[in-house]
């Protein structure tokens, strides 16, 4: 979000784009186990949704949290989950909006660390709208869901207080390598 400080424009990477969604833990409806809601003092509200190491089940999958949404308009939204994941056989959930079929997320290789997953693109209509989040591999932690408005290249890097992202927080790439043809493949 450019600002400007006399007649400079400066990038505050700090504040979140304009229409940006944040959900906190303690916000989670109809959580049903294994999944648990448990305090987690690293997280920005103090709660994190756990499904803890060992206690899943891969056969049924039967662990859910879910957050009512007021999406202002019909609009296109990137989601975002900040997640714990304990190893590679506990690194992915499902996702799903409304009454739709859940898709995974996650699968990726960053361990015992807070971090944001990038979950997609998802077009979603004006009103109140479900997030579900379902069970697929135990060992896994989320304290913090953000749809942005697409469109943007905001990448969070940090915990969200208020409306604003904490300075600190894992930041896989500094380069995305867009501007050398051939090169991050």
């Amino acid at each position: 979000v450019p600002v400007v400080e006399g007649d400079v424009p400066i990038l505050r990477t700090d504040r979140l784009p304009a229409g940006s969604i944040v959900l906190d833990m303690p916000g989670a409806v109809g959580v049903q186990a294994p999944f648990q809601t448990v305090a987690s003092p690293a997280s920005p509200a103090g709660l994190a949704l756990v499904l803890p190491e060992g206690h899943g089940d891969k056969l049924v999958c039967a662990g859910r949290g879910a957050f009512d949404i007021a999406v202002p308009q019909d609009a296109a939204y990137h989601l975002w989950l900040r997640c714990r994941w304990s190893d590679s056989c506990g690194n992915s959930l499902g996702v799903a909006f409304a009454d739709s079929e859940p898709v995974t997320v996650g699968q990726d290789a960053v361990y015992d660390l807070w971090h944001w997953v990038d979950a997609g693109r998802f077009e979603l209509p004006a009103g109140t709208t479900r997030l579900t989040l379902t069970e697929r591999e135990d060992g896994i932690a989320l304290d913090q869901a953000m749809l942005c408005p697409d469109g943007g290249s905001f990448i969070p890097t940090g915990p969200i207080f208020s409306g604003r992202q904490a300075s600190t927080g894992l930041r896989r790439f500094a380069d995305s390598f867009d501007r050398s043809p051939g090169h991050g493949n």
